[in-house]
C-alpha cells in the first residue's frame, strides 16, 4: 500500500472517529487530520509547520475537492474536443484566483508559519508509528495497557537518542561548506568541536534587485537542515548586497555569538539592518582587523590578515578593497577566504610576507578579473579552488584569464553555477570533496 494511501486512511479514521455525525465537524475533523499526517514531511521539507493551514483547509479544500473533478474531466475532453474543453475550464478561472486569495490571506496572518528543525528521519517514522497506533487505539484494534505503553515509549526514545549518538559518533572532521547562493557568497564552517562559522549570507546584487531573499529562500532553511542552532561567528566580509543581504534573516532566526565585520561605511540597505540588529539584540560585535586570532578549539584557528589600519580610502573600490580577509588553519590543512578582495590586497599580503599557503582557497570575488594573480596563486598553492558565482550573471563572472591561472597551477575547481552548493571536508591532512551536482 502506497504512504499516500496510508495517510488518506489515517486521516479518514481520525474523522471517522473523532467525529461521526455532523458535515461541518467532519470537515473539521478531516481538515485537522490530514494536517497532522502530512506535518512530520512538512517539517523535514520546509523546517516550518503551518498552523494557519488547518483554518486554510475548511475553505480551500471544497474548492479543490471541485476542481480536480471537473479540470480532470476538462483535460480528457481536451483529447478529443480541444476547443470545447477551452470554454469549459473557463469557469475555473475564478475558483482558482479565489483559492489563490486564501491561500495569501492565511499564510499572511500572525503565527501563520511557524520554523522548526527538521525531523531525522527515524524521528519521522516514528512520529508515523506513534500516529498509526493512536488510530488504532482510536477505532478500538489495539489496546494498550500501561505496561506495554511505558515500554514502547522507552523504545521509542532509546531509538531517538541512539540516531543522535551515531550521528555525532564519526571521525572529527573540518567542515566546509559553499552554499549555492547564485551571485554572492555564504560559507559554513563547522569546526571538529562543532563550533560553527557562518562567512557572509549572500543577497541580491546591487543594481539588479528582483525582490528574492536568499536569506530566507535558501540561508535560513540550509542551516537549520544540517540541524545549526547557534552561530558562533558570523563575519561579514564587506557590505556589498550580495554578501549582507542574506545575513538579515540569519540573524533574526539564529543566536549569534560575535559578529564580525570591516566596519567600512556602505549604503547597503541590508548592511544597515545588520547593524540594527546587532545592537537591538544585543551581540557582541568587533572590528575585523589584522591580527586577530580566534581559536574554534580541536586544533582549529583562524586569523584575520586584512584590513588593516589605516583603511584603503579613495580609490572607487574601497569597500572590496577593505574585504575581511580570514585564514583558516587545521593542523595540516590552510583555508583561505578572501571575500571580494583585489590585486591590491594580494600585493599587500605578499609585500607583508605573510604566510598565505593554503591547500583549499575561496576564490576572490566571484572569479572576477580584478585578482587571482599568478604571483598570488603561487604563493597560495591551492589543491582546490572554490567560486561562488551565479550562473548566467551579468558581470561573465569567473573570467577565463582567473580560471586559466587556476587551472595553469593545478588546482581543481569547483564553481557553485555548475556544481550547485560544495561541501569540503577535511581531517587535517586529507581533504574530500563533494558537490551538489556530481
Amino acid at each position: 500500500m502506497s504512504c499516500r494511501c496510508r495517510v488518506l486512511r489515517v486521516s479518514a479514521a481520525f474523522a471517522e472517529r473523532l467525529v461521526p455525525i455532523g458535515a461541518a465537524l467532519l470537515g473539521i475533523a478531516m481538515s485537522v487530520a490530514a494536517q497532522v499526517s502530512v506535518m512530520p514531511i512538512l517539517a523535514f521539507h520546509f523546517q516550518q509547520v503551518s498552523l494557519a493551514a488547518f483554518a486554510a483547509n475548511l475553505f480551500v479544500v471544497p474548492l479543490v475537492g471541485v476542481l480536480v473533478p471537473v479540470g480532470f474531466a476538462a483535460a480528457t475532453l481536451g483529447l478529443i474536443l480541444p476547443s470545447v474543453a477551452a470554454l469549459a475550464v473557463r469557469p475555473l478561472g475564478p475558483l482558482l484566483d479565489l483559492i489563490h486569495i486564501l491561500a495569501r490571506f492565511f499564510a499572511a496572518l500572525p503565527g501563520a508559519a511557524i520554523p522548526v528543525f527538521p525531523p531525522s528521519l527515524a524521528g519521522i517514522a516514528i512520529s508515523y508509528l506513534v500516529l498509526i497506533a493512536l488510530v488504532e487505539v482510536l477505532r478500538g484494534r489495539l489496546a494498550l495497557r500501561r505496561p506495554a505503553a511505558i515500554g514502547a515509549v522507552l523504545v521509542l526514545l532509546s531509538v531517538l537518542i541512539w540516531a543522535q549518538v551515531l550521528q555525532g559518533a564519526g571521525p572529527r572532521l573540518l567542515s566546509i561548506r559553499v552554499l549555492d547562493v547564485g551571485q554572492g557568497d555564504a560559507i559554513l564552517l563547522r569546526a571538529p568541536s562543532g563550533q560553527t562559522v557562518l562567512i557572509d549570507g549572500g543577497g541580491e546584487v546591487e543594481g539588479h534587485l528582483t525582490g528574492y531573499d536568499v536569506g530566507v529562500r535558501r540561508v535560513v532553511p540550509v542551516l537549520r537542515r544540517l540541524g545549526v542552532r547557534r552561530i558562533d561567528v558570523v563575519i561579514l566580509s564587506h557590505a556589498h548586497e550580495d554578501h549582507a543581504g542574506g545575513l538579515v534573516a540569519v540573524l533574526q532566526n539564529f543566536r549569534v555569538g560575535l559578529v564580525l565585520d570591516s566596519g567600512l561605511p556602505h549604503q547597503a540597505p541590508s548592511y544597515a539592518r545588520i547593524r540594527e540588529l546587532v545592537a537591538a539584540r544585543g551581540i557582541p560585535y568587533r572590528l575585523a582587523r589584522r591580527g586577530m586570532r580566534l581559536d574554534l578549539g580541536d586544533g582549529l584557528r583562524l586569523a584575520v590578515l586584512l584590513p588593516q589600519e589605516p583603511l584603503i580610502a579613495g580609490s572607487g573600490s574601497d569597500v572590496n578593497l577593505n574585504s575581511v580577509v580570514v585564514r583558516a588553519i587545521y593542523h595540516h590543512v590552510g583555508v583561505l577566504f578572501t571575500g571580494d578582495m583585489e590585486a591590491l590586497n594580494e600585493s599587500q599580503l605578499l609585500d607583508l610576507g605573510d604566510d598565505v599557503r593554503s591547500a583549499i582557497l575561496k576564490v576572490a570575488h566571484h572569479g572576477s578579473d580584478t585578482g587571482t594573480t599568478e604571483a598570488f596563486v603561487d604563493a597560495v598553492r591551492p589543491a582546490v579552488a572554490v567560486i561562488s558565482v551565479g550562473a548566467m550573471n551579468p558581470f561573465g563572472h569567473p573570467h577565463r584569464r582567473t580560471l586559466d591561472v587556476l587551472e595553469e597551477w593545478g588546482a581543481q575547481v569547483y564553481r557553485t553555477d555548475r556544481d550547485g552548493a560544495v561541501l569540503i571536508q577535511s581531517d587535517g591532512r586529507r581533504i574530500t570533496v563533494r558537490t551538489v551536482r556530481h
